[in-house]
């Protein structure tokens, strides 16, 4: 079987989204040891401030998705999917990075005006092309009087990118006013968050075995590799390796989890199970630099 579509979304931005505003007054160890505070502001969709930043007000977000895939019974008991995928994604919202009034004489003016010392808001940031595959294989063994053994292999594999410039630079919104600051209003590490801060692939191995009122199932994943980026590149000394300088950015490496379930039906109606997610207790990567947090 053959299979398509062709579909347009839309998502309107959240409450908080549009209408979230905080001012926090934070204290900060300068340059000479002395402490100074600083007034922070995320400020919302109608704020005055926000306009004479040229932030517009938010629009919804507007997505074309398109998928074509095929599903096959080459024998008896084993059934086949495979799908693939694209979703082009315009006008994501995102968090601005902090704007200061060092940045830009302009930025000055405006904070000093409204008392605040940095300043950042939600915008329509950037758009987004998604692109994968799927593919599950599910095979049935009977085994009689003894029930039926499941298997199930399953694969993934998805990558979101921005568009990019012949610099192959992230293409970045901005108005007029905030031309030259785009690594300012979505730094590289908000960038990496919708390209690669999620697995890009990702593997399950189950099984499922049913005999009369026994079920067993044991599940497998491989969450593939993701990648942490500092929003600065510039290496930085790492009090962990007795002062070296070191990249902050930071590879986390694949990872397996299993999870076990065991269910028993006691009367029609009624069972009891027990079972345990990530049963060998994995852990993450450890961040390999002390200025990551």
């Amino acid at each position: 079987t053959l299979r398509g579509a062709f579909s347009t979304g839309f998502r309107a931005p959240s409450l908080p989204q549009k209408y979230f505003s905080s001012f926090t007054l934070q204290f900060i160890t300068l340059e000479d040891g002395s402490i100074d505070g600083v007034n922070i502001a995320h400020l919302n969709d109608d704020s005055f401030v926000t306009r004479q930043f040229g932030i517009a007000n938010l629009k919804p977000e507007t997505s074309q998705n398109i998928s074509i895939g095929l599903t096959a019974r080459p024998v008896d008991d084993l059934s086949v999917t495979v799908d693939f995928y694209q979703i082009d994604i315009k006008d994501r919202i995102g968090i601005t990075g902090r704007f200061k009034g060092d940045d830009d004489p302009r930025f000055k003016t405006i904070l000093d005006n409204a008392g605040l010392s940095q300043v950042q808001f939600m915008t329509n940031v950037a758009d987004t092309k998604t692109q994968g595959v799927d593919v599950v294989i599910n095979y049935l063994l009977r085994l009689g009087e003894y029930g039926n053994l499941t298997f199930t292999v399953a694969g993934n594999y998805t990558q979101t990118k921005l568009p990019r410039d012949s610099d192959d630079e992230p293409i970045i919104k901005t108005g007029d006013f905030l031309k030259g600051f785009e690594t300012k209003l979505f730094n590289r590490e908000e960038v990496s968050r919708l390209e690669v801060a999620q697995p890009r692939n990702k593997i399950i191995l189950g099984l499922n075995y049913k005999w009369e009122k026994l079920s067993v199932t044991l599940n497998t994943t491989r969450f593939g590799e993701i990648e942490y980026v500092n929003p600065s590149s510039t290496p930085k000394a790492n009090a962990w390796n007795n002062g070296a300088e070191e990249s902050l950015d930071q590879t986390f490496s694949p990872k397996i989890l299993t999870d076990l379930d065991i269910n028993y039906d006691l009367v029609e109606g009624l069972n009891i199970g027990v079972g345990g997610s990530n049963i060998f207790n994995v852990y993450p990567d450890r961040h390999t630099h002390s200025s990551n947090y």
